[in-house]
């Protein structure tokens, strides 16, 4: 008798260790980030899964506002990037494409704030564009692509009302001669 009430009782515990809470009782469990995007606006960034290879990124701006932005690829929280993309002194959230691989450079899918509608909108001028990157000093977007060794492109936009200008691109060509000696040929185009 005794080891049959000690089975029950092993039994019974163990069923109470793993049962699973209910849902009213269950509290969600996702990390926050809290990002102040100008000197007075902050906005409350989390994701949730939205298919098995998106997420979807649930942004809280202000005290209202709430909106839901749609990645079609995995992301965490640590993978967000705030920089003044478009140099209007609000700072902007962008993430790195994790498609994107090789020498041909990284690819950013890039929301600007706009303040006259207080949310994020996807700046289609610039998402998906490879290598990309601030030159903040000079308010500039550097972008540009590899073709192997020998050939290479380097352009500098000018943000103008959210849109890409084309300050300069520079076209570099590479080889070797007959000898072997590398030489390098360079075009630029303002």
């Amino acid at each position: 008798m005794k080891p049959l009430i000690l089975s029950l009782l092993v039994v019974f515990l163990w069923s109470c260790q793993n049962s699973t809470p209910s849902k009213a009782n269950k509290k969600p469990n996702r990390a926050q980030l809290i990002q102040s995007i100008s000197g007075s606006k902050k906005c409350l960034f989390y994701f949730e899964d939205f298919t098995e290879t998106g997420k979807k990124l649930n942004v809280k701006i202000g005290e209202r506002k709430q909106q839901i932005i749609i990645l079609p690829f995995k992301a965490n929280l640590s993978e967000l990037e705030f920089k003044d993309w478009n140099f209007d002194g609000f700072l902007d959230v962008s993430v790195k494409d994790k498609a994107s691989t090789g020498s041909g450079g990284d690819v950013h899918q890039v929301w600007l704030f706009d303040e006259t509608l207080d949310s994020f909108t996807l700046w289609e001028d610039i998402s998906g564009r490879l290598s990309i990157k601030l030159d903040t000093k000079r308010k500039l977007i550097i972008g540009g692509y590899r073709e192997g060794w020998n050939y290479e492109v380097i352009q500098e936009y000018r943000v103008v009302d959210n849109k890409l200008k084309l300050k300069k691109s520079i076209e570099i060509t590479r080889g070797q001669n007959e000898k072997g000696e590398p030489w390098e040929k360079k075009s630029i185009n303002n």
